[in-house]
């Protein structure tokens, strides 16, 4: 068991990583602002402007108003750093996009796993298994029935499941992702709604289904923190 002094330590490099995430994610593009009618200036001038140290962070202030993205305060910032759902939804709203759409490809296999599971056809099962990838399809065929059933309430009932089957990967690989954003989404309505405004305006994503419950909360964090090692030891 580490010293309480160590821990305090840890716990404020965690708080310290999880910030400075989240602002450099806050950073929106001045372009935002091209179509203020009271900037006499182009959309290629505010560009420039706002590569320029003096005047990048007015910039950024300005196209975060613009886009309805208010911040969050330190109080709130501290609050999240403290739980591993909060470090969670801290993640979620500030990781590359990659990360973003790795995570929410995760979380839609465990969420639709009863269809997947339904699908008894050689055919049916070829396609989900290629949709999916070899990872996400043992997730919804291994661990998510044992480990995180109660996903499937998540599930969206949006047609995200049948298009899962469709004859082209592609398709069937966007709706699975399309699905799991919507979980992302929903994920950090729930836990701090600030920052599901910050993730809607870097994915274009709003939440696709019901606020989950404490325990599906839960089971995502579990989920997450297993299968998203870059993520583990931030959520702790």
């Amino acid at each position: 068991m580490k010293p309480p002094a160590m821990t305090a330590v840890a716990d404020a490099r965690t708080a310290f990583a999880c910030a400075v995430r989240l602002a450099a994610a806050s950073r929106l593009e001045p372009d935002l602002l091209a179509d203020i009618p009271a900037v006499p200036l182009t959309a290629r001038d505010l560009l420039h402007l706002g590569r320029h140290d003096a005047f990048r962070r007015p910039f950024m202030a300005a196209a975060a108003r613009k886009a309805g993205w208010e911040g969050i305060g330190r109080a709130d910032c501290a609050r999240l750093t403290e739980t591993p759902q909060g470090r969670l939804a801290m993640l979620v709203a500030s990781a590359p996009p990659a990360e973003i759409r790795q995570a929410a490809r995760i979380v839609a296999s465990a969420v639709l796993h009863k269809h997947v599971l339904a699908a008894t056809g050689k055919e049916e099962r070829q396609r989900l298994r290629l949709a999916l990838g070899t990872l996400c399809f043992q997730i919804a065929t291994r661990e998510a029935p044992t480990l995180h059933a109660g996903l499937a309430l998540l599930d969206p009932r949006d047609g995200a499941a049948a298009a899962l089957l469709d004859p082209d990967a592609g398709n069937a690989s966007a709706a699975l992702e399309k699905a799991g954003y919507g979980v992302l989404a929903a994920f950090l309505l729930h836990e701090a709604s600030p920052l599901a405004r910050l993730f809607a305006l870097r994915h274009g994503e709003s939440p696709g289904q019901p606020l989950p419950s404490e325990q599906q909360v839960s089971a995502l964090v579990k989920l997450l923190r297993r299968r998203m090692p870059e993520w583990s030891a931030i959520i702790g």
